[in-house]
């Protein structure tokens, strides 16, 4: 398209069912232009030089959805219908059946085992987890890691399946001590 100075510019146009959502025009990961969902549509004037490769659309409360851009619209159209759905939680239920002092991690075993999802430093051997079940990432694995005053016992892990949206999920582990400490 062009402007009444001769200047391309493209457009993205976008509709969602999120008033107040965040779209986001992405060059390289880099923020380029962004603007905010009204009355359902959002509608963006690149000026040239821009080479938009995704488009980001955020709300709080909301799964963010990244859309990539096939062709980027220097001077041309992209349009897209995103719908944001709701987050939603289950409860992982953790608890050390022999120790009091523990962190309590939550990750993936096969391909996130250093990559912890979630974590809490517990005095009572105790804690519970607010998972998003409809973020993608896969939880499978339980880490209860003994602190300092516990030096004489091993970590634990735990399998543990992800919950369901409203669900809980209970899990017990107990630490084995080193007979050689």
């Amino acid at each position: 398209y062009d402007d009444d100075r001769g200047m391309e510019y493209g457009v993205i146009d976008i509709t969602c069912n999120v008033d107040g959502a965040l779209v986001e025009c992405l060059s390289d990961s880099a923020v380029v232009q962004s603007e905010r969902v009204k009355y359902g549509m959002a509608y963006i004037n690149l000026l040239g030089g821009h080479r938009i490769i995704n488009v980001r659309i955020s709300a709080d409360g909301f799964q963010t959805v990244t859309k990539p851009v096939p062709n980027s619209p220097s001077s041309g159209k992209f349009t897209a219908h995103i719908d944001l759905v709701k987050k939603a939680y289950g409860t992982i239920d953790v608890k050390c059946t022999n120790l009091d002092n523990v962190t309590i991690q939550l990750c993936h075993e096969k391909f996130f085992k250093d990559k912890v999802r979630y974590s809490q430093r517990v005095t009572d051997g105790h804690a519970v987890f607010s998972v998003c079940t409809t973020d993608g990432w896969a939880i499978d694995l339980v880490k209860v890691i003994p602190t300092d005053k516990y030096s004489g016992y091993f970590k634990g892990t735990k399998h543990v399946k992800k919950p369901q949206t409203g669900e809980t999920v209970y899990v017990e582990v107990t630490l084995a001590k080193n007979e050689y400490y």
